[in-house]
């Protein structure tokens, strides 16, 4: 379940270095988008609990992301592309839209683990469409531009570069 997933990602991200932790981030984020819009359409729900994660729990863990992002933190984003008369950029944060999108994919598992299925729909897909779908997907902007800065300076993100070359001639065996 891509919701497992994403929420065992961050969970156990001290587990991981930098690097591949926002390289999976990557390749996840656009796949949770994807799985989204093709949930049900569901008329009427109640939103299965943010509150179910305590306040020091939730502050806990956006401190923990903020820090393992560092200084890849905060990007700059235009709110609205389509709004041709105000293009200035606001600031976004990675830790925040991680944050958000665990904490929302969080309650429906919730919900899914106390076999409250159409809940745990409604709360994913409701959730999709009014909030974490917008902190998804600047997240995957912000993570795709590390990305590829990471293959024009001799240092992603901080950490070694993992060997790409052997990587492709490993995959061609």
């Amino acid at each position: 379940m891509l919701a497992h997933e994403y929420c065992s990602l961050i969970d156990f991200r001290s587990r991981m270095r930098t690097y591949r932790f926002l390289t999976r981030l990557l390749g996840l984020l656009p796949t949770l988008c994807s799985a989204a819009l093709r949930l049900p359409p569901l008329r009427y729900g109640a939103l299965g609990g943010d509150e179910r994660m305590t306040f020091a729990r939730s502050r806990s863990l956006h401190k923990s992301l903020q820090k393992k992002l560092g200084r890849y933190d905060y990007y700059a984003e235009i709110f609205d592309p389509y709004n041709r008369s105000d293009q200035t950029p606001v600031v976004g944060s990675l830790a925040d839209d991680l944050f958000d999108v665990y904490v929302e994919l969080h309650a429906g598992l919730q919900c899914y683990r106390e076999r409250q299925y159409r809940e745990a729909l409604w709360t994913w897909r409701f959730g999709f469409e009014v909030h974490w779908g917008e902190h998804a997907t600047g997240a995957t902007r912000a993570l795709w531009w590390l990305h590829r800065e990471s293959w024009e300076r001799p240092v992603p993100f901080g950490e070694e570069r993992p060997n790409v070359e052997k990587r492709l001639v490993a995959a061609t065996r």
